[in-house]
């Protein structure tokens, strides 16, 4: 009978999932502006750990996504498995244009980045076994995000970047870093049901 139980409770987790359910930690922050799809958040500090590739969009998101897994099933030095958390974070590697980040030059590759679960500072996550992987502490800080569904894509991602970066430009906000695409859900959730983000720090008073 308890066989039977658990068996349907993992059924019930996986068919959440299915449809968008997120039952992992998620980011901390703070709401500070909100209109449709259009969100101003300020996050808390977090430790990332990351993974960087020279591969095209595809080719990077399948090699970086693998050695963060291993990473956090034990791949480390304390061979701790880790809870996964929620957003998984994608970002071109550019060259940073000083005056003006809305223009960016690319460079061939990608960063993806998985967030901690928040018990761990960087002197308590263990260390990957693989050291291309990178642990970093992000401060806290703010902000600016566009929502919406679907898959991940080059495509998408190019698209709903624009569309942020344009709004940015309305309000004359000034941006301060890249833009990263950000996605909650396992690769079988159903795409309509898919949360996905850009997201692009900047200052705001």
């Amino acid at each position: 009978m308890k066989k039977i139980l658990f068996s349907l409770f993992l059924l019930f987790l996986t068919s959440c999932s299915f449809f968008g359910a997120v039952n992992v930690e998620k980011s901390k922050f703070n709401l500070l502006e909100k209109s449709k799809n259009f969100e101003i958040r300020k996050y808390s500090k977090a430790l990332i750990i990351q993974s960087e590739t020279e591969e095209d969009y595809k080719a990077s998101m399948n090699k970086n996504f693998r050695k963060l897994f291993k990473y956090i099933q034990g791949s480390n030095l304390d061979t701790q498995k880790i809870s996964m958390t929620a957003p998984v974070t994608m970002q071109k590697k550019i060259s940073i244009n000083k005056e003006s980040l809305i223009q960016e030059k690319s460079i061939k590759g990608w960063k993806m980045s998985f967030v901690l679960p928040s018990k761990f500072n960087i002197s308590s996550a263990p260390e990957p076994e693989d050291k291309s992987l990178t642990l970093i502490e992000v401060p806290e800080k703010v902000v600016a995000v566009y929502r919406f569904n679907g898959r991940l894509t080059k495509k998408s991602i190019d698209k709903n970047v624009n569309i942020l970066k344009s709004l940015l430009q309305e309000r004359d906000i000034k941006v301060i870093s890249s833009a990263r695409s950000a996605g909650y859900n396992p690769p079988w959730t159903i795409p309509f049901y898919r949360s996905n983000e850009i997201q692009i720090d900047i200052e705001y008073n």
